[in-house]
């Protein structure tokens, strides 16, 4: 394992640390609930707050992943940095939707730049047999932003405020910029593979290519729904907002182990099986929770082992990619993907909460949640390599 091509890896996972801190999924939960109360603002109308979120990084995802292919990911994670910088400086000062509209758009930005497409940039060539371990670095940043990030925005938002807070958040971010100019490689399109195979948008054509959208659309659905709107709903039964923030907290730390003990396990083992496995439990947990949404028991072991499987799912992806299709057009890949999958995952957090405002609970929308759910799991039996050439010893 060369340790030593890791050193970037690290660089990325801090950078995605310092803004997940403020806007990963129990973050969000927390500073949506603020909104709530702060302003009167409807359910539906602050998740979809999260929404363009999630539908900014699809508009922008293939042109991420070419960027990624052509130049290397150096100046789209230094952009990422910038970007997360800009965007809570200007949600310091929103007092309106709209104005926190805008800055989920540029929040956006900067989670496309920082996320798996040029993570999976970074753990080719020399770590190109190792992307399982690889990935859970880079993305370790996200599950460690989400572990520190709810008491951390409960309590600035408590003591300070929320417009402080995101000052605070802006800070952190800015900071982190020079260290990713001084340690992230000058990579120029001379690293990408020099004999791509499926020239164009061929990969367009293949089964597995749409079976990883559906795998990857049905859970990222039922993930929004229920995590952006986790604390409000743990509020809904009773419990207290200061324990939903702990228990999302240990939500991101099960991700956290999860990614480093079944992430390894791809390289090791087949990701086919392996993935099959993460899958069916993961829907398994999303039906229990919809069936037992008002027990605080409940919820608190979705939190440890949903949380667990979802820290590996995160990685699905990525290395289905690279196992399945030759390296040569890895970005263009992830990126169309992304945005084949964003399209309905994206609005998850907007349906859920005006879904509830229809029905006053979220029976209807959990309910939803686990159809997307099981779909995920059966569609991973589809998935196939579709180059041999280029994958064969993997």
């Amino acid at each position: 394992m060369p340790y030593r091509a890791l050193l970037p890896v690290f660089v990325l996972a801090l950078a995605n640390f310092a803004l997940y801190t403020g806007v990963g999924q129990g973050s969000l939960a927390v500073v949506s609930k603020q909104l709530v109360s702060q302003y009167g603002w409807s359910r539906g109308d602050v998740g979809l707050i999260g929404t363009l979120m999630l539908l900014t990084p699809v508009a922008v995802a293939y042109l991420v992943g070419v960027i990624s292919d052509r130049r290397g990911p150096r100046g789209v994670i230094v952009f990422g940095s910038v970007a997360a910088t800009v965007g809570f400086l200007m949600a310091s000062s929103s007092k309106t939707l709209a104005a926190f509209y805008a800055y989920a758009i540029v929040i956006g930005l900067a989670q496309a730049s920082l996320g798996l497409i040029t993570g999976a940039a970074l753990v080719r060539g020399a770590l190109a047999l190792h992307a399982g371990l690889a990935l859970a670095v880079a993305t370790m940043g996200i599950s460690l932003g989400g572990i520190v990030g709810p008491p951390t925005m409960q309590a600035l938002i408590g003591s300070r405020g929320l417009g402080s807070a995101f000052i605070i958040l802006a800070v952190v971010n800015a900071a982190v910029i020079p260290l990713l100019l001084l340690r992230l490689p000058r990579m120029g399109p001379g690293l990408s593979p020099s004999r791509p195979v499926n020239e164009g948008r061929r990969y367009l054509r293949t089964r597995t290519f749409w079976a990883l959208a559906v795998i990857n659309t049905g859970m990222l659905y039922a993930v929004y729904a229920i995590s952006q709107h986790w604390v409000l709903l743990f509020t809904d039964i009773g419990g207290d907002p200061g324990d939903a923030a702990k228990a999302l907290t240990l939500y991101y730390v099960s991700g956290l182990v999860g990614r480093f003990v079944i992430g390894p396990l791809y390289d090791r083992f087949s990701i086919f099986k392996t993935g099959r496995a993460v899958l069916a439990l993961m829907a398994l947990f999303v039906i229990a929770l919809t069936l037992l949404r008002s027990s605080l028991l409940m919820l608190g072991v979705y939190a440890v082992g949903f949380g667990f499987l979802y820290g590996s799912f995160l990685l699905m992806g990525p290395v289905f990619v690279s196992r399945c299709f030759a390296p040569g057009k890895s970005g263009q890949i992830l990126g169309s993907l992304v945005m084949v999958w964003g399209l309905l995952s994206a609005l998850s957090p907007y349906v859920t909460g005006a879904l509830h405002d229809l029905t006053g609970n979220y029976g209807s929308a959990f309910a939803l949640a686990s159809v997307m759910a099981t779909l995920s799991a059966v569609a991973v039996w589809f998935v196939r390599v579709e180059d041999q050439s280029e994958t064969a010893g993997r």
